[in-house]
């Protein structure tokens, strides 16, 4: 289903539902088998998972997080993602870090269509902490990625051109000078304290290669697919 039109859905909706309990507290969702088990991260924890209950009709996922079990179903059934709120700071935050969540499994779980589809949904919506991403999650994502991941890429864009919110006299596409470079010291700072290193030499080698540029790009306005992930090297298709 994933990647393909919604007329295509049906075939995945006419067979058997499944119970999976998600969770240490096992909240319950009904699910069709189908949608799940054209994964094959799903069919090897139904063969191989020590700590999966399998019965005919049901599945334990004791380690995964209901929230963003529901993140993922609910692009399965509608192949797209709610849009995150733009007007409640708080719910954007706890929705910018379950798409985070939901992304890091969909990369274990080689599922590049819902990596793209919750990329997409976080730039549309990464306001928090002056229009980048919080510390912490920061340090999660390089945690849990590779030093290629598009994720990261994305990241990086977003600090060096929203950091830019700081300096009041800057402007948004003004020239790469000194005053670019200073505007940003102390949220690097802020980064490195916070034990992010990797990010900001990723942030220094970004910066560096924008030096040769008369003006820096906002990420979130980019066309194409720069930031998808592509499966065996073939690009989006459109």
């Amino acid at each position: 289903m994933a990647g393909t039109s919604n007329d295509d859905l049906s075939g995945y909706l006419s067979g058997d539902v499944i119970k999976v309990y998600v969770g240490p507290k096992r909240k319950r969702y009904s699910v069709h088998k189908a949608l799940l088990t054209q994964y094959e991260w799903f069919r090897n924890k139904i063969l191989y998972s020590d700590d999966s209950l399998i019965s005919l009709d049901s599945i334990d996922l004791l380690a995964e997080d209901p929230k963003v079990f529901e993140l993922l179903i609910g692009w399965l059934y509608r192949n797209n993602l709610n849009a995150i709120s733009t007007t409640d700071e708080e719910v954007a935050k706890e929705e910018v870090a379950l798409s985070v969540d939901l992304y890091l499994r969909a990369c274990e779980w080689d599922m590049p269509e819902l990596q793209n589809a919750l990329i997409d949904r976080m730039r549309i919506r990464t306001t928090c902490e002056y229009g980048f991403f919080p510390r912490k999650l920061i340090k999660t994502i390089y945690k849990s990625t590779e030093p290629l991941s598009p994720l990261r890429s994305y990241i990086v864009d977003s600090f060096i051109y929203k950091g830019i919110q700081w300096d009041e006299d800057a402007e948004i596409e003004g020239p790469i000078d000194e005053n670019f470079f200073l505007t940003r010291k102390s949220a690097l700072r802020f980064q490195l304290d916070a034990g992010n290193q990797e990010f900001v030499l990723d942030c220094y080698e970004a910066l560096f290669q924008l030096c040769a540029k008369s003006k820096i790009r906002d990420p979130d306005r980019r066309t194409g697919c720069v930031y998808h992930a592509h499966k065996g090297g073939k690009k989006c298709r459109r």
